[in-house]
Protein backbone atom coordinates (compact mmCIF):
# COMPACT_ATOMS: atom_id res chain seq x y z
CA UNK A 1 0.00 0.00 0.00
CA UNK A 2 1.57 3.25 -1.17
CA UNK A 3 -1.05 5.82 -0.19
CA UNK A 4 -4.29 6.05 1.83
CA UNK A 5 -6.91 3.65 0.57
CA UNK A 6 -10.66 3.14 0.63
CA UNK A 7 -11.44 -0.47 1.47
CA UNK A 8 -14.75 -2.28 1.40
CA UNK A 9 -16.28 -5.70 1.96
CA UNK A 10 -19.43 -5.95 -0.13
CA UNK A 11 -22.15 -8.57 0.07
CA UNK A 12 -25.68 -8.78 -1.23
CA UNK A 13 -27.18 -7.09 1.85
CA UNK A 14 -24.45 -4.87 3.33
CA UNK A 15 -21.55 -2.84 2.00
CA UNK A 16 -18.98 -2.28 4.74
CA UNK A 17 -16.66 0.65 3.92
CA UNK A 18 -13.56 1.86 5.75
CA UNK A 19 -10.53 4.09 5.35
CA UNK A 20 -7.02 2.63 5.60
CA UNK A 21 -4.29 5.14 6.30
CA UNK A 22 -1.76 2.29 6.26
CA UNK A 23 -1.67 -1.48 5.86
CA UNK A 24 -3.85 -3.20 8.42
CA UNK A 25 -5.55 -0.04 9.66
CA UNK A 26 -9.34 0.18 9.66
CA UNK A 27 -10.75 3.64 10.34
CA UNK A 28 -13.99 5.49 9.67
CA UNK A 29 -15.91 2.25 9.28
CA UNK A 30 -19.47 2.58 7.98
CA UNK A 31 -22.02 -0.05 6.95
CA UNK A 32 -24.49 0.83 4.20
CA UNK A 33 -27.47 -1.21 3.04
CA UNK A 34 -27.23 -2.07 -0.64
CA UNK A 35 -30.99 -1.70 -1.03
CA UNK A 36 -30.69 1.99 -0.10
CA UNK A 37 -28.61 2.84 -3.18
CA UNK A 38 -29.39 2.42 -6.86
CA UNK A 39 -25.74 1.90 -7.75
CA UNK A 40 -22.47 1.06 -6.04
CA UNK A 41 -21.09 4.41 -7.18
CA UNK A 42 -23.86 6.20 -5.28
CA UNK A 43 -23.00 4.26 -2.12
CA UNK A 44 -19.31 5.03 -2.54
CA UNK A 45 -20.01 8.73 -3.01
CA UNK A 46 -22.18 8.72 0.12
CA UNK A 47 -19.37 7.14 2.14
CA UNK A 48 -16.74 9.54 0.81
CA UNK A 49 -19.04 12.46 1.59
CA UNK A 50 -19.05 11.52 5.27
CA UNK A 51 -15.26 11.30 5.67
CA UNK A 52 -13.68 13.99 7.85
CA UNK A 53 -12.16 16.84 5.82
CA UNK A 54 -8.82 16.65 7.63
CA UNK A 55 -7.81 13.13 6.55
CA UNK A 56 -5.47 12.51 3.65
CA UNK A 57 -7.26 12.08 0.33
CA UNK A 58 -7.47 8.39 -0.57
CA UNK A 59 -5.80 7.66 -3.90
CA UNK A 60 -6.38 3.91 -3.94
CA UNK A 61 -9.45 1.71 -3.58
CA UNK A 62 -9.69 -2.04 -3.01
CA UNK A 63 -13.04 -3.80 -2.90
CA UNK A 64 -13.66 -7.33 -1.64
CA UNK A 65 -16.84 -8.50 -3.34
CA UNK A 66 -18.96 -11.62 -2.96
CA UNK A 67 -19.33 -12.84 -6.52
CA UNK A 68 -17.45 -13.96 -9.64
CA UNK A 69 -15.12 -11.34 -11.13
CA UNK A 70 -14.51 -11.09 -14.88
CA UNK A 71 -12.00 -8.54 -16.16
CA UNK A 72 -12.47 -6.41 -13.07
CA UNK A 73 -16.27 -6.44 -13.29
CA UNK A 74 -18.74 -8.01 -10.85
CA UNK A 75 -22.46 -8.36 -11.54
CA UNK A 76 -23.68 -9.12 -8.04
CA UNK A 77 -26.09 -11.98 -7.48
CA UNK A 78 -28.23 -10.74 -4.59
CA UNK A 79 -28.40 -7.08 -5.57
CA UNK A 80 -28.64 -5.14 -8.82
CA UNK A 81 -25.23 -3.51 -8.35
CA UNK A 82 -22.54 -3.81 -11.02
CA UNK A 83 -19.05 -2.97 -9.76
CA UNK A 84 -16.51 -2.10 -12.45
CA UNK A 85 -12.83 -1.51 -11.74
CA UNK A 86 -12.55 0.50 -14.97
CA UNK A 87 -15.29 2.90 -13.82
CA UNK A 88 -13.49 3.40 -10.51
CA UNK A 89 -10.36 4.48 -12.36
CA UNK A 90 -12.05 6.71 -14.93
CA UNK A 91 -14.68 8.40 -12.74
CA UNK A 92 -14.73 11.05 -10.04
CA UNK A 93 -16.56 10.31 -6.78
CA UNK A 94 -17.32 13.18 -4.39
CA UNK A 95 -14.25 15.06 -5.67
CA UNK A 96 -12.11 11.91 -5.36
CA UNK A 97 -10.31 10.37 -8.30
CA UNK A 98 -8.54 7.06 -7.77
CA UNK A 99 -5.17 6.35 -9.38
CA UNK A 100 -5.24 2.66 -8.46
CA UNK A 101 -8.18 0.30 -8.04
CA UNK A 102 -8.77 -3.39 -7.53
CA UNK A 103 -11.84 -5.59 -7.25
CA UNK A 104 -11.08 -8.91 -5.59
CA UNK A 105 -13.06 -11.91 -4.40
CA UNK A 106 -14.26 -11.63 -0.79
CA UNK A 107 -12.57 -14.89 0.21
CA UNK A 108 -9.38 -13.85 -1.54
CA UNK A 109 -9.41 -10.85 0.79
CA UNK A 110 -9.92 -13.09 3.83
CA UNK A 111 -7.02 -15.27 2.64
CA UNK A 112 -4.79 -12.17 2.49
CA UNK A 113 -5.68 -11.41 6.10
CA UNK A 114 -4.61 -14.81 7.46
CA UNK A 115 -0.87 -14.09 7.99
CA UNK A 116 -1.79 -10.90 9.85
CA UNK A 117 -4.27 -12.32 12.38
CA UNK A 118 -3.04 -12.38 15.97
CA UNK A 119 -4.09 -14.76 18.74
CA UNK A 120 -6.96 -12.50 19.75
CA UNK A 121 -8.41 -12.62 16.24
CA UNK A 122 -8.69 -16.40 16.02
CA UNK A 123 -9.88 -19.22 18.27
CA UNK A 124 -8.10 -22.57 18.27
CA UNK A 125 -9.93 -25.78 17.39
CA UNK A 126 -6.89 -27.95 18.03
CA UNK A 127 -3.79 -29.21 16.27
CA UNK A 128 -0.11 -28.35 16.26
CA UNK A 129 1.84 -25.26 15.27
CA UNK A 130 1.72 -23.36 11.98
CA UNK A 131 4.47 -23.99 9.46
CA UNK A 132 5.00 -20.47 8.14
CA UNK A 133 6.74 -21.81 5.04
CA UNK A 134 3.56 -23.55 3.91
CA UNK A 135 0.16 -22.40 2.62
CA UNK A 136 -2.82 -21.48 4.76
CA UNK A 137 -6.40 -22.07 3.69
CA UNK A 138 -9.81 -20.73 4.71
CA UNK A 139 -13.34 -22.12 4.46
CA UNK A 140 -16.40 -20.05 5.22
CA UNK A 141 -19.95 -21.37 5.63
CA UNK A 142 -22.44 -18.61 4.88
CA UNK A 143 -25.07 -18.29 2.18
CA UNK A 144 -22.80 -20.70 0.32
CA UNK A 145 -19.33 -22.02 1.14
CA UNK A 146 -16.38 -19.84 0.24
CA UNK A 147 -12.82 -21.14 0.08
CA UNK A 148 -9.42 -19.61 -0.64
CA UNK A 149 -5.71 -20.20 -0.26
CA UNK A 150 -2.76 -18.04 0.80
CA UNK A 151 0.71 -19.32 -0.02
CA UNK A 152 4.24 -17.96 0.60
CA UNK A 153 6.31 -16.96 -2.42
CA UNK A 154 9.59 -15.04 -2.48
CA UNK A 155 9.02 -13.54 0.95
CA UNK A 156 5.44 -12.52 0.24
CA UNK A 157 2.01 -14.08 0.72
CA UNK A 158 0.04 -14.70 -2.46
CA UNK A 159 -3.75 -15.29 -2.30
CA UNK A 160 -5.77 -17.55 -4.57
CA UNK A 161 -9.55 -17.58 -4.75
CA UNK A 162 -10.95 -21.08 -5.36
CA UNK A 163 -14.26 -22.80 -5.99
CA UNK A 164 -13.74 -25.23 -3.11
CA UNK A 165 -17.36 -24.86 -2.07
CA UNK A 166 -18.39 -27.02 -5.01
CA UNK A 167 -16.17 -30.00 -4.17
CA UNK A 168 -18.19 -33.09 -3.23
CA UNK A 169 -18.61 -34.37 0.32
CA UNK A 170 -18.45 -38.05 1.24
CA UNK A 171 -20.57 -39.68 3.96
CA UNK A 172 -18.89 -41.46 6.86
CA UNK A 173 -21.64 -42.29 9.36
CA UNK A 174 -24.98 -44.02 8.87
CA UNK A 175 -26.71 -40.68 9.51
CA UNK A 176 -24.69 -38.99 6.78
CA UNK A 177 -25.56 -41.77 4.31
CA UNK A 178 -29.24 -41.19 5.11
CA UNK A 179 -28.78 -37.42 4.83
CA UNK A 180 -27.27 -37.56 1.36
CA UNK A 181 -29.78 -40.13 0.15
CA UNK A 182 -32.66 -37.99 1.46
CA UNK A 183 -31.53 -35.04 -0.63
CA UNK A 184 -30.33 -37.09 -3.60
CA UNK A 185 -33.88 -38.38 -3.91
CA UNK A 186 -34.91 -34.72 -4.21
CA UNK A 187 -32.35 -34.06 -6.96
CA UNK A 188 -29.55 -32.52 -4.89
CA UNK A 189 -25.96 -33.69 -5.22
CA UNK A 190 -23.25 -33.76 -2.53
CA UNK A 191 -21.50 -30.43 -3.24
CA UNK A 192 -20.05 -29.04 -0.02
CA UNK A 193 -22.00 -25.80 0.01
CA UNK A 194 -25.35 -27.60 -0.16
CA UNK A 195 -24.65 -28.85 3.38
CA UNK A 196 -21.94 -26.60 4.82
CA UNK A 197 -23.77 -23.27 4.77
CA UNK A 198 -26.79 -21.63 6.40
CA UNK A 199 -29.16 -23.34 3.94
CA UNK A 200 -27.07 -26.49 4.38
CA UNK A 201 -27.68 -26.60 8.13
CA UNK A 202 -31.39 -26.26 7.37
CA UNK A 203 -31.18 -29.22 4.97
CA UNK A 204 -29.35 -31.31 7.55
CA UNK A 205 -31.96 -30.47 10.18
CA UNK A 206 -34.81 -31.43 7.87
CA UNK A 207 -33.27 -34.82 7.07
CA UNK A 208 -32.35 -35.51 10.70
CA UNK A 209 -35.86 -34.62 11.84
CA UNK A 210 -37.24 -37.24 9.44
CA UNK A 211 -34.81 -39.80 10.85
CA UNK A 212 -35.53 -39.01 14.51
CA UNK A 213 -39.19 -38.00 14.50
CA UNK A 214 -40.60 -39.43 11.28
CA UNK A 215 -41.60 -36.03 9.87
CA UNK A 216 -39.69 -33.36 7.97
CA UNK A 217 -39.49 -30.14 9.98
CA UNK A 218 -38.31 -26.97 8.26
CA UNK A 219 -36.58 -24.32 10.38
CA UNK A 220 -34.08 -21.58 9.54
CA UNK A 221 -30.49 -21.72 10.73
CA UNK A 222 -31.03 -19.20 13.55
CA UNK A 223 -33.97 -21.20 14.90
CA UNK A 224 -31.96 -24.42 14.77
CA UNK A 225 -29.07 -22.82 16.65
CA UNK A 226 -31.45 -21.46 19.30
CA UNK A 227 -33.08 -24.86 19.79
CA UNK A 228 -29.65 -26.47 20.10
CA UNK A 229 -28.69 -23.93 22.76
CA UNK A 230 -31.85 -24.94 24.63
CA UNK A 231 -30.86 -28.61 24.45
CA UNK A 232 -33.26 -29.81 21.75
CA UNK A 233 -32.06 -33.28 20.70
CA UNK A 234 -32.91 -32.97 16.99
CA UNK A 235 -31.20 -29.58 16.67
CA UNK A 236 -28.15 -30.86 18.55
CA UNK A 237 -27.95 -33.90 16.26
CA UNK A 238 -28.18 -31.66 13.19
CA UNK A 239 -25.45 -29.30 14.40
CA UNK A 240 -23.23 -32.21 15.40
CA UNK A 241 -23.63 -33.61 11.88
CA UNK A 242 -22.82 -30.17 10.42
CA UNK A 243 -19.65 -29.86 12.53
CA UNK A 244 -18.49 -33.38 11.61
CA UNK A 245 -18.95 -32.75 7.89
CA UNK A 246 -17.14 -29.42 8.22
CA UNK A 247 -14.24 -31.25 9.88
CA UNK A 248 -14.09 -33.73 7.00
CA UNK A 249 -14.17 -30.92 4.44
CA UNK A 250 -11.47 -28.96 6.30
CA UNK A 251 -9.23 -32.02 6.41
CA UNK A 252 -9.72 -32.61 2.70
CA UNK A 253 -8.91 -28.95 2.07
CA UNK A 254 -5.68 -29.26 4.05
CA UNK A 255 -4.60 -32.34 2.13
CA UNK A 256 -5.50 -30.89 -1.26
CA UNK A 257 -3.63 -27.62 -0.68
CA UNK A 258 -0.76 -28.67 1.61
CA UNK A 259 -2.03 -26.09 4.11
CA UNK A 260 0.37 -26.87 6.94
CA UNK A 261 0.26 -23.17 7.78
CA UNK A 262 -3.22 -23.71 9.21
CA UNK A 263 -6.86 -24.19 8.27
CA UNK A 264 -9.19 -21.32 9.16
CA UNK A 265 -12.99 -21.32 9.38
CA UNK A 266 -14.60 -17.95 8.65
CA UNK A 267 -18.06 -16.43 8.83
CA UNK A 268 -20.84 -15.63 11.25
CA UNK A 269 -22.20 -19.19 11.35
CA UNK A 270 -18.88 -20.54 12.58
CA UNK A 271 -18.58 -17.80 15.20
CA UNK A 272 -21.95 -18.81 16.66
CA UNK A 273 -20.93 -22.48 16.68
CA UNK A 274 -17.47 -22.23 18.30
CA UNK A 275 -18.55 -24.07 21.44
CA UNK A 276 -20.37 -26.73 19.42
CA UNK A 277 -17.33 -27.17 17.17
CA UNK A 278 -15.04 -27.69 20.14
CA UNK A 279 -17.35 -30.32 21.67
CA UNK A 280 -18.10 -32.04 18.37
CA UNK A 281 -16.14 -34.53 16.29
CA UNK A 282 -14.85 -31.68 14.06
CA UNK A 283 -11.21 -32.21 14.96
CA UNK A 284 -11.48 -36.02 14.97
CA UNK A 285 -12.98 -35.96 11.49
CA UNK A 286 -10.36 -33.43 10.37
CA UNK A 287 -7.64 -35.94 11.18
CA UNK A 288 -9.48 -39.13 10.17
CA UNK A 289 -7.81 -39.62 6.81
CA UNK A 290 -6.30 -43.11 7.15
CA UNK A 291 -2.51 -43.01 6.74
CA UNK A 292 -2.49 -39.20 6.65
CA UNK A 293 -3.61 -38.83 10.28
CA UNK A 294 -0.09 -38.01 11.58
CA UNK A 295 0.28 -35.36 8.85
CA UNK A 296 -3.05 -33.73 9.71
CA UNK A 297 -2.56 -33.96 13.49
CA UNK A 298 0.21 -31.34 13.20
CA UNK A 299 -1.96 -28.82 11.33
CA UNK A 300 -3.72 -26.22 13.51
CA UNK A 301 -7.37 -25.35 12.92
CA UNK A 302 -9.01 -22.07 13.90
CA UNK A 303 -12.23 -20.11 13.78
CA UNK A 304 -11.61 -16.49 12.74
CA UNK A 305 -13.04 -14.28 15.48
CA UNK A 306 -11.94 -10.99 13.89
CA UNK A 307 -15.18 -9.38 12.65
CA UNK A 308 -13.61 -7.75 9.57
CA UNK A 309 -11.02 -10.06 7.99
CA UNK A 310 -12.12 -8.97 4.51
CA UNK A 311 -11.34 -5.34 5.32
CA UNK A 312 -7.96 -6.30 6.77
CA UNK A 313 -7.17 -8.26 3.61
CA UNK A 314 -8.29 -5.37 1.41
CA UNK A 315 -5.90 -3.04 3.24
CA UNK A 316 -2.96 -5.38 2.61
CA UNK A 317 -3.84 -6.41 -0.96
CA UNK A 318 -1.24 -5.54 -3.55
CA UNK A 319 -2.82 -3.59 -6.38
CA UNK A 320 0.37 -2.38 -8.07
CA UNK A 321 -0.17 -4.94 -10.80
CA UNK A 322 -3.79 -3.89 -11.39
CA UNK A 323 -4.75 -1.52 -14.17
CA UNK A 324 -3.81 2.06 -13.29
CA UNK A 325 -5.53 5.29 -14.29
Amino acid sequence: MQSPRIIADIGGTNARFAYAASEGSIEQEKVLKTVDFETFEAALADYLGHLPSDINTPEEICLAVAGPIHDGVVKMTNTHWVIDQHTLLSGTFHNNRFSKAAVINDFEAIAISLPHLNDEQKASLGGGQEDHNCPMTVLGPGTGLGAALCTPFNGHWVPFATEGGHVSLGPVTAREFKLFQFWRDKGLDTAREYYLSGPGLERIYQAVSVELTGSATTLNAAEISQLAAEGDSTALAAIDCFCALLGSAAGDQALATGARGGVFIAGGISLKLIDFLRRSSFRKRFESKSSMQPYLAKIPTYVITEPNPGLIGSSYACIDTQMKG
